[in-house]
């Protein structure tokens, strides 16, 4: 519930079969989702679920919701208040046990020139084996057991350009973590005090085995409750180190809640980093109103001491999908406040963020189905010196048109106060303010349409220069089994008086195909101008049934030039994997 934060996860998933049909009275679809799959209890002989079902049909933008739930609020099909009770009787109970073991092989040719000596990578034969079990302690709470955790079929992450001084999120994509994934939210507005992908990565972005853990996540009575404990291997020199976290969060009356985390990092040489907070929602008459408090405590690197830091955040907000809403956001947070397993793209700054959007619905026969009008501001101020260090004021219209198309125009005011001059790919940008606009527009074509594309058109000034940005994001269902789809991004900026000029263009290319629900392939290529990288994943299941899936993984990236100062003619400039998977799930 962290303030303005969807907490709906898409990415989680459980056992479960689905079939299709067309036929001439319409479409058709059957789904099995085993009983052991759904967290229920039986009291006197009878399970009361709720159920919410609900339909988008994209020719019309129109959408159709079993129970019929008024539509006051933005995604009202996800409401659980809303749903319809179904009573299941002559079911028991079912703690779900179940275990997957995998094996893994392939070859591979990864350069490695950090090493002492320089020379041409081998090609390797990569031999895994590990485990997986999930276990239904109660009908809501699950734990999760993993040994030697692979996540060899994962997709790969977007390549994706820093343009600015601040850091780049990228989301959660790996199964063991997306269960309940939101009871482990705690999220400040300008960053997470815990964000799961920190676990089993570098501070490079490069995988490091995880070598064991278990997450306990579910609810037991009030409370949701959520556990983890990762051991994860050393990267290189460096030591292996524990990652924990635990999360506690209890729902009173009218859907006000309060709860805690605290999360820690324990390297392998003794070294202690802490973080934790305390958060809290009241409803005000129709308003939310969440305050969060947090610290961390992270050992340094010069000896025994510690820094300290802390951050504050007032969240304020009216939901509406109607009429007028708004909400308005205050974060401080303090210098060393720098959570080891969260993110943060800033530090030591205030910030006061708002917004006030009024949408309505045009009467019958207008080609626009619902006008929303928002104006929004944000300041940063740096703690440091109380200099203004990022400002925004944002005039923006978006229209949900008839069919299920879109269109979004937006015209920014900026500032810009760079304390420290940083690199761009092929420019430099110096300490100084910059005051500066942009107007942003973006067009989208329904979804509905077999051939279909989003537009997207951004200028205006960066910095002490200029900025011009041509998104263009086609896609075409040729037919059920077959999609194809990219993005190619024309992406400039440039500072005539510095005569310096950032390509920053990217191209995408997609493909997804399933022969049936057995036999299905994802793959992607991407180039980036900026980093002069070609980067290919490749992926292909055949799923036996459900939970016995066999995984052929291509993961390839290609530099085009020398980079880093690497020696190419020894080390190559391709990175290369080829990974075969397989994984049973079974009930002992």
């Amino acid at each position: 519930f962290s303030g303005g934060v969807d907490p709906l996860n898409e990415d989680w998933n459980t056992f479960w079969d689905a079939a299709t049909e067309v036929t001439e009275e319409g479409w058709f679809a059957e789904m099995r989702i085993p009983l052991s799959s759904l967290g229920f209890s039986v009291d006197d002989g009878e399970a009361v679920m709720g159920i919410i079902a609900a339909r988008y049909i994209a020719r019309k933008d129109e959408k159709h919701i079993f129970p019929a739930i008024p539509p006051e609020w933005d995604m009202a099909e996800f409401k659980p208040s809303r749903a319809r009770d179904v009573r299941l009787r002559g079911v028991a109970e079912q703690r779900p046990l179940w275990i997957t073991p995998y094996a893994l092989t392939g070859v591979e040719r990864v350069r490695e020139p950090d090493a002492d000596a320089v020379r041409a990578p081998d090609a390797r034969v990569p031999t895994e084996l590990g485990a997986d079990l999930k276990y239904g302690v109660s009908s809501n709470l699950t734990l999760d057991l993993t040994l030697n955790t692979d996540f060899a079929q994962v997709e790969g992450d977007a390549l994706e350009v820093n343009l600015d001084r601040f850091g780049l999120f990228f989301p959660e994509k790996r199964q063991f973590f997306q269960e309940r994934s939101s009871v482990f939210d705690f999220n400040v507005g300008e960053g997470r005090l815990f964000h799961s992908r920190r676990i089993g990565l570098s501070e490079d972005g490069d995988p490091v085995r995880i070598l064991g853990g278990a997450r306990l996540a579910g609810r037991v009575g009030d409370w949701d409750v959520g556990l983890l404990s990762m051991q994860v291997d050393g990267a290189g020199a460096a030591p292996g180190k524990n990652d924990g976290v635990v999360r506690v969060r209890r729902t009173f009356s009218a859907g006000q809640q309060a709860g805690g985390m605290l999360t820690s990092r324990i390297d392998g040489d003794g070294r202690v980093e802490l973080s934790g907070g305390i958060d809290g929602r009241v409803a005000l008459g129709p308003d939310l109103v969440t305050l969060q408090l947090a610290g961390t405590r992270n050992a340094t690197d010069a000896g025994p001491g510690t820094v300290r830091g802390a951050m504050a955040r007032l969240f304020w907000e009216r939901r509406t999908l109607d009429g007028l809403g708004y909400d308005l956001d205050a974060i401080w947070s303090g210098r060393g406040y720098d959570p080891a397993l969260g993110f943060e793209n800033r530090q030591d700054f205030s910030a006061v963020k708002a917004r006030v959007r009024y949408s309505w619905q045009p009467g019958a026969g207008s080609v626009v189905t619902r006008w929303n009008l928002i104006t929004a501001a944000r300041a940063y101020v740096r703690n440091v010196d109380g200099v203004l260090e990022t400002g925004l004021f944002r005039l923006r219209g978006f229209a949900n048109l008839r069919g299920g198309h879109w269109a979004n125009l937006a015209l920014n005011f900026t500032r810009e106060d760079v304390a420290e001059g940083f690199d761009l790919p092929g420019a430099t940008v110096p300490a100084g303010r910059y005051d500066g606009w942009d107007a942003f527009g973006y067009v989208g074509l329904s979804q509905a349409r077999a051939v279909g594309a989003g537009l997207q058109l951004w200028g205006g000034t960066a910095f002490d220069g200029w900025r011009a940005n041509v998104v263009l994001e086609p896609w075409w269902r040729i037919n059920r089994h077959l999609t194809l789809g990219g993005m190619l991004s024309l992406n400039r900026l440039w500072f005539p008086d510095r005569d310096q000029t950032v390509n920053a263009d990217q191209i995408r290319f997609r493909i997804s195909a399933a022969l049936d629900t057995h036999l299905s392939a994802e793959a992607f290529v991407q180039y980036s101008a900026a980093a002069r990288v070609v980067s290919t994943n490749v992926r292909i299941r055949y799923r036996f049934a459900e939970g016995r899936d066999l995984y052929l993984v291509l993961d390839e990236g290609r530099d085009l030039e020398d980079r880093h100062g690497l020696d190419s003619a020894i080390l190559g400039r391709t990175d290369r994997r080829l990974l075969l998977k397989y994984s049973w799930a079974f009930r002992p």
